[in-house]
């Protein structure tokens, strides 16, 4: 489906053929996917189970507002063409240039279409959004039991991605995996994980600047925030703020005296009000 919006994938299980000896059978090229120039937004994939793929078991080719949850990729990339991961979030086209500014929400200045002076489903990429606001949420990555000699790789979180977040992240381990590939593959500003049970084995996390096959942009690994302990992203956490109690905002606020204070001034407005009356 072209231009996707609104788009709800729920309770589908997705398996191509690979028996427990490793034999190959008829095979998806990925279990679910929206590829080149895909610009998915405001969509949602939920209590879906992927397992054994040519390729990845989702890939999306651009999303803005997109939620993965209560879902199980589980791997067996048993496709010809290297290690694939589980889950790949990319631009809408490969490390290109996008804009800072189209809103693919915005119906106002531009229309779904892409024909108007908003954002534009065109050859100029440049007039492409960014992904936005993209968050998995309670999913689990890998098995036990994988026999596709070709599974490896976890969650990958392309440059270009803003804004987005990764809650509740579950990996399974599969000690069968020929290299050591990085759970958290993590690319893009302002980016987030919270709650993540690794798998004790693989790389908690590196980061993804993907230099090939051009620059990468909208990446910058001061602003991506992890609880990963080891690998590159280390230490980089972002602390979530405690607000003060109240009565200590400042004097210009309502509640500056404390909220015994304010019980004292509505006491007296509301005796003033019973003897007014």
């Amino acid at each position: 489906m072209p231009y996707p919006y609104g788009i709800f994938v729920s309770e589908v299980r997705s398996l191509g053929e690979v028996d427990n000896n490793g034999v190959v059978g008829f095979l998806p090229g990925v279990n679910i996917g929206c590829f080149n120039e895909c610009g998915l937004v405001n969509s949602a994939i939920i209590g879906s189970y992927n397992k054994a793929s040519f390729e990845h078991n989702l890939r999306v080719m651009g999303a803005w507002g997109l939620v993965v949850s209560n879902s199980h990729f589980a791997g067996d990339h048993a496709g010809d063409r290297g290690a694939k991961s589980k889950v790949t979030l990319r631009q809408i086209r490969t490390d290109a240039v996008a804009s800072q500014v189209v809103n693919p929400e915005n119906f106002i200045s531009g229309n779904h279409l892409g024909d108007g002076p908003g954002w534009q489903r065109n050859s100029d990429a440049g007039q492409h959004f960014y992904p936005h606001y993209n968050f998995l949420v309670d999913n689990m990555l890998g098995d036990t039991i994988n026999t596709a000699t070709e599974d490896a790789g976890w969650f990958d979180l392309h440059p270009g991605h803003q804004y987005s977040s990764a809650f509740g992240m579950e990996f399974l381990l599969w000690p069968g995996a020929d290299f050591n590939a990085s759970q958290l593959f993590l690319g893009g500003r302002n980016i987030t994980t919270h709650d993540t049970v690794f798998n004790g084995a693989n790389i908690n996390c590196r980061f993804n600047s993907r230099n090939w096959p051009e620059p990468s942009y909208q990446f910058d690994e001061s602003l991506i925030f992890s609880d990963a302990l080891g690998g590159q992203c280390d230490g980089a956490i972002r602390g979530l703020p405690v607000p003060l109690q109240p009565g200590l905002y400042g004097s210009d606020l309502i509640f500056s005296d404390g909220f015994e204070e304010l019980t004292s001034i509505n006491e007296k407005t509301l005796t003033g009000y019973a003897l007014m009356t």
